[in-house]
């Protein structure tokens, strides 16, 4: 699942529970988050062929869901270590969102490693070194990532009321975040 919230953005969707109930029954979105098969899995989704070989284009899928593992478990290590109860509540909230932003804010970096690792053999070293760089990519970069997430959040609730869940489940506060997680945007932001 969260192969779809940092590569695809798909945040307020995870965050509702109905969603990932979906999810896991296998529907559209589990084929495409689970997609070895390149563009015919995305305009066709569903199981994998009897007989299916690994290609590069199935090393991508496969190695894009381990970084953006990695990125949403730095996010929450960094999270745990917060002593404000509230504070952390909301970001533990939002982990997904800060992975995305992340990413969003490393894209070019993060697509990189992935396409880098893709066509080299299927090796515990290549994961390792993989989640190495993505480690180093998500400590990095998580101060901005919270500061962008904690300034869009107090925006969109200012401006549409409503509490944080409700926003997170939100998909204009995902697009919102997305918006601001832009390398531009993320810029201004320190300021």
């Amino acid at each position: 699942m969260v192969y779809l919230a940092v590569f695809e953005g798909k945040c307020s969707k995870l965050r509702n529970s109905l969603s990932r109930r979906e999810f896991f029954r296998q529907g559209v979105d589990y084929y495409r988050a689970f997609n070895l098969r390149g563009e015919t899995g995305a305009r066709e989704p569903g199981p994998l062929p009897d007989g299916f070989e690994a290609t590069t284009e199935s090393n991508v899928r496969a190695l894009q869901i381990l970084v953006a593992r990695e990125i949403e478990q730095v996010c929450r290590e960094k999270i745990g270590k917060i002593d404000d109860k509230h504070a952390r509540g909301s970001l533990r909230k939002g982990a997904y969102y800060l992975a995305r932003i992340v990413y969003r804010r490393n894209k070019k970096k993060i697509d990189g490693i992935v396409q880098l690792g893709a066509p080299k053999p299927r090796t515990a070293k290549v994961a390792r070194d993989l989640v190495k760089e993505g480690r180093k990519i998500a400590l990095d970069s998580y101060g901005q990532a919270q500061a962008v997430f904690v300034k869009a959040l107090k925006d969109y609730l200012r401006t549409a009321g409503g509490n944080e869940d409700s926003a997170l489940k939100n998909t204009q506060f995902a697009e919102a975040v997305d918006a601001a997680a832009a390398p531009s945007s993320i810029a201004g932001a320190k300021s």
